[in-house]
């Protein structure tokens, strides 16, 4: 009897070892895949006109801040609020400047969005299916 148990609950063991064998497959499967495609999209994404565009008007913009990258978070959520307060710190000769360096950013990162729409949107539904892990896998490999 006691033998049989023993057989019993080994089957049971084995056949729930494979499904969740199967189940890590697919979902490995579906990470890699859905990891390749991002990665091409992301690679396109950084060598096309309006990324770089962007990335050089973003650079300008902080730049002229004169705040370490660590300091950045001081111009959310209105960079110009924080230009006008600190205008003397700062390599804007106004806050008119700085509104028009500003606004020509923004705009750049609108065009940059919707040239790369493709890569935002799957990024997106990757991390909602993937978790976030697939953005800072992608971003370690780059």
């Amino acid at each position: 009897m006691k033998l049989l148990q023993l057989i019993a609950l080994t089957l049971f063991m084995l056949a729930a070892n494979t499904a969740v064998a199967q189940e890590t497959t697919v979902k490995d499967s579906l990470y890699t895949a859905t990891y390749n495609e991002l990665k091409e999209l992301y690679i396109k994404r950084l060598g096309s006109e309006a990324y770089k565009e962007h990335l050089r008007l973003r650079r300008n913009f902080y730049h002229k801040t004169n705040l370490k990258s660590d300091k950045w978070s001081l111009l959310r959520p209105d960079p110009i609020a924080w230009v006008e307060q600190n205008l003397a710190e700062t390599d804007f000769f106004s806050v008119f400047e700085a509104q028009q360096e500003w606004d020509a950013f923004k705009m750049a990162e609108i065009k940059e969005f919707e040239k790369n729409k493709e890569y935002h949107r799957k990024l997106r539904m990757a991390i909602f299916k993937l978790g976030p892990e697939i953005l800072r896998d992608l971003l370690d490999d780059i």
